[in-house]
C-alpha cells in the first residue's frame, strides 16, 4: 500500500532532523582521510554520499591541495532541513596509517555555491574554481599558511583518525549529552527560537576532551536566526561568558574561531582535570 505524500514528507523531515543515518549518508569516495580533514576543519560540514573531493596539486613533501564540494548547515538557506552546498579548497599535510595530519585554523578557504543546481557540478567545473584568476591570491595565501613546498612541521599539526567522521551519524552522535546542548542553545536563543535535535553539529575535540560544536538557532518554520560555536568541557559544561561565540560571517570566520579556541585554553591542560 502506498504511503500518503504528507506521511512521506514527515518521515523525510524526521530523518533529517534526528540525524538517523541511511546508506546515502556515508561518504563513499576514495579520500576518507581528506573527508575527515574537511569535516574537522569547517563549521557545519557533514558527510553524505554525493560530497565530492578532488586532489588538484601535491607538493614535494606530499601535501595535497584539494577541492571539497559538500553539504553544510552554515548557510542561512534552509527548507525543511535541506542543506546548501559549498566549494572549499583545503590543504592536508599527510596521512600515516589511520591518522591524517593538518595545520589547524587556516587550512581552508570557503566559497558558497550560489548556483541553483539540479545536479552537482562535474569535475571540470570544480577544477575550474582553482584555475580562476580571481582567487589566485586566496590560493597563494593558503599555501603560505600551510608551508607549501617546505618541510612538514609536525609541531604545527593536529592529527585525527581518518575514519572518525566519514559518516553523517558520527558527526551528529553527541559526545556531549542533549541536555547540555539544549542548555547552550537556550543561552543564546531568541524567544521564538525552538530547540530540536539536528541543529548541533560536532566539529572537533582537543586532547583534553573539550568538544567544539557548531549550531544554528531556528524558528518554528525552520528559518535560521543565528550561528554559534560552543566549547563544551569534558563533563558537558560550558563557560557562559566566553564559551559561546556568535559567528557573524559564516564564510570567513577563521580568525574568530582561532581567537575563540585560544581564549578557552584549547589544547592546554585543564586545571581541575582528574
Amino acid at each position: 500500500m502506498k504511503k500518503p505524500l504528507h506521511a512521506i514528507l514527515l518521515c523525510f523531515i524526521a530523518v533529517i532532523l534526528s540525524g538517523c543515518p541511511g546508506d546515502d549518508l556515508a561518504y563513499k569516495g576514495s579520500y576518507i582521510d581528506l573527508n575527515a580533514v574537511a569535516t574537522n576543519s569547517m563549521l557545519g560540514i557533514y558527510s553524505v554520499d554525493d560530497n565530492m573531493i578532488i586532489v588538484v596539486e601535491e607538493d614535494s613533501f606530499g601535501r595535497r591541495m584539494f577541492i571539497y564540494y559538500g553539504n553544510t548547515i552554515a548557510s542561512s538557506y534552509s527548507v525543511y532541513g535541506v542543506k546548501s552546498y559549498i566549494y572549499a579548497i583545503l590543504i592536508s599535510q599527510k596521512t600515516e596509517g589511520d591518522l591524517t595530519y593538518f595545520y589547524p585554523d587556516y587550512n581552508y578557504i570557503i566559497y558558497q555555491d550560489n548556483i541553483n543546481r539540479k545536479y552537482k557540478p562535474n569535475n571540470e567545473e570544480l577544477i575550474g574554481l582553482v584555475n580562476d584568476t580571481a582567487i589566485a591570491g586566496d590560493i597563494e595565501w593558503l599555501k603560505q599558511k600551510n608551508d607549501w613546498e617546505k618541510p612538514i612541521d609536525d609541531s604545527k599539526c593536529i592529527r585525527i583518525n581518518m575514519s572518525r567522521k566519514n559518516r553523517a551519524q558520527e558527526s551528529r552522535t553527541p559526545l556531549v549529552h542533549q541536555e547540555a546542548q539544549q542548555k547552550a542553545y537556550e543561552h543564546v536563543a531568541a524567544p521564538k527560537d525552538k530547540y530540536r535535535q539536528g541543529l548541533f553539529y560536532y566539529l572537533t575535540s582537543d586532547q583534553y576532551d573539550r568538544h567544539i560544536y557548531f549550531f544554528r538557532c531556528s524558528q518554528e518554520n525552520y528559518d535560521y536566526t543565528g550561528a554559534y560555536v560552543v566549547m563544551f568541557n569534558k563533563d558537558g559544561s560550558f563557560d557562559p561568558a566566553f564559551g559561546i561565540l556568535e559567528i557573524t560571517d559564516i564564510w570567513h570566520y577563521q580568525d574568530e574561531l582561532k581567537a575563540f579556541k585560544d581564549r578557552n585554553g584549547w589544547n592546554n591542560p585543564v586545571d581541575n582535570d582528574s
